[in-house]
């Protein structure tokens, strides 16, 4: 699977792809249509959200903080009532530890910031893999807004448990980067909210690969707790 058919056309959303068809360090693959990285669902115009409901999505996981869920509804919050994927709001941070949400906003670098929510919300993030793990039969599509950041820390976790390798984990992630140009150059022109998440590009550190791999001890914790959700990606 080449990364051009890996991204998914939703009409609205920029950084949708299906984490499939990457190698495992046992010489197997990661599942197609099993798990899907995206941004914001809000975006998604009434084509996009089409696309969603036609394209074998069961479960929807919105990593996302209830005050952005009151900014940007998801399209998707209400929708298992009409027959329509399964919508879980699972938060990654924790807005009551206002102490770690502040290490997370002051942090100089993406990966001191990766650093503080893998050691800081690791009880969220554990609710977020054993999601993934526990869904009903479909593709589980999991977002935050920019589906980089906290997306990004789920997402490697998830394909590191299912046995893909540090290097082509970094390469997804790298991914994002190219897909949100223009994201970036929006969200950078806005005042951001006192709780809101810093969205990074990846071009404010080394490299993905070196970045990812400066927050490895936390994520192979992490992973050793999290082993429910093996064999889930």
């Amino acid at each position: 699977m080449t990364q051009s058919s890996r991204r998914l056309l939703w009409s609205g959303c920029s950084n949708v792809r299906d984490l499939g068809g990457y190698a495992t360090t046992d010489g197997g693959v990661s599942r197609t249509g099993s798990l899907i990285r995206s941004d914001n669902l809000a975006r998604l115009t009434a084509e996009g959200q089409d696309a969603v409901r036609q394209g074998g999505v069961s479960t929807v996981i919105d990593v996302r903080s209830p005050y952005e869920l009151d900014l940007e509804a998801n399209p998707f919050a209400r929708s298992s009532a009409n027959g329509g994927p399964i919508y879980r709001n699972l938060p990654l941070m924790d807005e009551a530890d206002t102490e770690g949400v502040a290490l997370v906003n002051a942090a100089p670098t993406v990966a001191e910031a990766y650093r503080h929510m893998l050691d800081r919300f690791q009880h969220n993030i554990g609710l977020i893999t054993s999601g993934i793990a526990d869904a009903p039969s479909g593709a589980v599509v999991i977002h935050c807004h920019a589906g980089k950041d906290r997306t990004g820390l789920v997402v490697a976790l998830a394909l590191r448990l299912a046995g893909v390798s540090e290097g082509m984990i970094a390469e997804d992630y790298a991914l994002s980067d190219t897909y949100l140009d223009a994201l970036y150059k929006e969200m950078l022109s806005k005042k951001p909210t006192p709780l809101s998440v810093p969205i990074w590009p990846s071009s404010s550190v080394p490299s993905p690969k070196r970045c990812l791999g400066r927050c490895r001890a936390s994520t192979r914790a992490m992973a050793a707790s999290s082993c429910t959700c093996r064999g889930a990606g």
